[in-house]
């Protein structure tokens, strides 16, 4: 049964390796959000019953997916990933492309993989993204703390 954990730090290791974890970060001093209340409640309502009433409708087609897996999605971690990406192939659309990037990017970043390992991996990606040989160390810093599905940004309150 899925269950979603909320938590300061990491969980322990024997929850990690049987989860999808998903970061949030603190709200920045600089930053404002509205108070969830009144329509935007009414609007989530509406969504609410919208997605029930797909899944009611979809519930043969989600009962029995397969959905085809990723090679580098194995053993728990295609465990936990097989009932989204079932979700993202009955929704169609660009949805089966964008949820299995998103299992192999967070895949990508087990927690059994050393952090050394997973920031190589990132700088690589920072010097693909800017086609540069070389890039200031607070450039590098500023986008690596940009990468939200990552650590490198966390407990970092302002950059400047």
């Amino acid at each position: 049964m899925p269950k979603a954990i909320a938590l300061i730090g990491d969980l322990p290791a024997t929850l990690r390796d049987r989860s999808i974890k998903i970061g949030l970060r603190r709200k920045l001093p600089k930053e404002t959000v509205e108070p969830l209340e009144g329509l935007a409640l009414d609007v989530l309502a509406g969504l609410r019953d919208r997605a029930a009433a797909w899944a009611a409708a979809s519930l043969a087609r989600l009962v029995n997916a397969r959905p085809a897996m990723s090679p580098e999605i194995t053993n728990r971690a295609a465990n936990n990933w097989r009932p989204l990406l079932s979700i993202a192939d009955v929704a169609g659309g660009r949805w089966p492309e964008l949820a299995r990037n998103v299992a192999v990017s967070t895949s990508a970043t087990d927690p059994n993989i050393a952090p050394g390992v997973t920031l190589l991996g990132d700088i690589r990606t920072v010097f693909q993204d800017t086609k540069q040989d070389r890039i200031m160390t607070t450039d590098l810093i500023e986008r690596l703390i940009k990468m939200n599905d990552r650590p490198w940004g966390n407990g970092i309150e302002d950059v400047h």
